[in-house]
């Protein structure tokens, strides 16, 4: 069995032994927050620079490249001593757009819109205020550009991969019911994207190879409401 298939059976027999457990110190808490993800994708960056290249002699203000993005997180945690099972989901976006003037004067623009929706199970392992969480996630990538002269939107990439997330946060219990965590993370991907038709909407030549893993890492600050 390969890595990617030992990770989702573990964390499914985990689920399953919390699922099953019927110990009263259990707990249930739901969670909302704030995720800041950081990231260099080199494939992606670089059609950024080949389409900002092509375009030099008309572009103004160039596209950024791809480094950050932020959203909400919302998810629910199940503890049990010092053990816990969380499911989280988060919705990362951000925005870039090139703007300059054609030789005829006319207005050039081109923006494009960044989201990915991510959903985590993991198992978090409890040391005093610091815990250490691994997790399985599935991230809805999505790309669109705007259609000129219009506020519609085009996909350019709509697909989704498989990932694994660690991380290690630092929790803070103001009550028996609400607590706040500082948690910062690592995201690796186990499948990649393919962002041929990225390079298409840029209207830019090619790569031999357009697989990206968007490996990002990042902080989630987070509220728990629930009893502890």
């Amino acid at each position: 069995m390969n890595v990617f298939g030992l990770l989702i059976r573990r964390h499914l027999i985990i689920l399953f032994l919390f699922t099953i457990c019927t110990n009263m110190s259990s707990q249930v808490q739901i969670k909302i927050g704030y995720n800041l993800g950081f990231m260099s994708p080199g494939v992606y960056d670089q059609m950024v620079s080949e389409f900002n290249i092509s375009n030099f002699e008309i572009i103004d203000i160039p596209l950024d490249e791809l480094d950050f993005m932020q959203g909400v997180e919302l998810g629910a945690r199940y503890q049990l001593a010092e053990n816990a099972v969380e499911f989280s989901w988060s919705n990362l976006k951000q925005d870039g757009a090139a703007v300059g003037e054609t030789e005829s004067g006319a207005l050039f623009e081109e923006e494009f819109f960044y989201s990915m929706n991510q959903f985590t199970l993991s198992f978090e392992n409890f040391f005093g205020p610091l815990s250490i969480g691994t997790g399985i996630g599935y991230n809805r990538i999505r790309f669109r550009e705007r259609i000129a002269g219009s506020d519609h939107k085009r996909d350019l990439i709509n697909d989704s991969q498989w990932t694994a997330k660690i991380s290690v946060a630092y929790n803070i219990i103001s009550s028996r019911s609400v607590s706040f965590a500082i948690k910062p993370y690592i995201q690796i991907p186990l499948t990649n994207i393919n962002l041929s038709q990225m390079a298409e909407g840029m209207d830019i030549p090619q790569r031999p190879n357009t697989d990206e893993g968007f490996l990002h890492w990042g902080m989630s600050f987070v509220f728990y409401n629930g009893k502890h």
